[in-house]
């Protein structure tokens, strides 16, 4: 291939036909290369192999729990599986992921041995969640002057904002206490068998507040307190938040616990 030909290809289109060469596909690649063979002559399968494991582990690592649940070779297996049928299309690999709890739907009802095992599924989303909720951007403290500058029309017609970092799971398993089982090392070590308990279960993860802003938190609260943070992240404006969760509470009524919300940095900004 000569220079004016090698100089007409754009790089857009040079990373487009090597990631569909990662995948099998060689086609765009020898369009582009029209002289220069493709194979094992420039290393094709060591970097489809490497690419591929490397987001093998990436799976791995982000749902250590539904492994330690399934066992590393049974898990090591849906991973591969995973990744075959869910190619990395952007350059974040801590972003890759988002479809793993889905695809366990899908795994969990078509594999007869994984019956008794429908728990994985909100699993799976808990530690998506979590994975979610550590990389988020960081986050401000509420503006408390700010708010306090408002009139009570600009009050009533604000929308209150969720942290980037919050996220909201409602489970039909108690997914929060087969998390926390698996990530005592000594509950591992000596096959200590856990509990599944089915219900409604309602969890807030998030990272805190700002001088916590690295620890992980899954808080598990009632129907009303999830309500009210699912209102917020729909963007419900705040007086029918105050008008549509009132609580009576010895024959006055109260507005939702915004206080708290704020404190623990699940609530850290609003807009008019």
């Amino acid at each position: 291939m000569d220079d004016k030909q090698l100089s007409s290809i754009s790089l857009n289109d040079a990373e487009e036909a090597f990631d569909a060469l990662m995948q099998g596909e060689t086609g765009e690649l020898s369009k582009i290369l029209k002289e220069t063979p493709i194979g094992q002559s420039i290393g094709v399968n060591v970097y489809r192999q490497t690419s591929m494991s490397a987001l093998v582990n990436a799976i791995k690592e982000t749902f250590e729990t539904c492994q330690h649940v399934l066992g590393e070779d049974y898990f090591d297996q849906c991973a591969t599986s995973f990744c075959q049928l869910y190619p990395l299309f952007h350059n974040d690999l801590n972003a890759y992921g988002s479809d793993f709890p889905g695809f366990m739907v899908e795994l969990v009802e078509s594999r007869a041995e994984l019956s008794s095992l429908k728990f994985l599924c909100d699993l799976s989303a808990l530690e998506w969640a979590l994975n979610e909720a550590f990389f988020a951007p960081k986050k401000h403290a509420f503006d408390v002057n700010k708010f306090g500058t408002l009139t009570d029309e600009q009050r009533g017609a604000l929308n209150l904002k969720l942290g980037p970092d919050v996220r909201l799971l409602h489970s039909h398993y108690n997914v929060k206490d087969i998390y926390t089982f698996h990530k005592d090392e000594e509950n591992i070590i000596n096959d200590h068998s856990f509990e599944v308990t089915s219900g409604d279960y309602y969890y807030v993860i998030h990272r805190g507040s700002s001088k916590e802003n690295f620890e992980l938190f899954v808080d598990q609260v009632d129907e009303y307190n999830f309500a009210v943070l699912s209102a917020i992240q729909d963007e419900c404006c705040f007086i029918d938040l105050c008008e549509n969760f009132a609580q009576n509470v010895e024959g006055e009524m109260h507005p939702p616990p915004f206080g708290d919300y704020i404190s623990k940095g699940i609530v850290s900004d609003f807009v008019l």
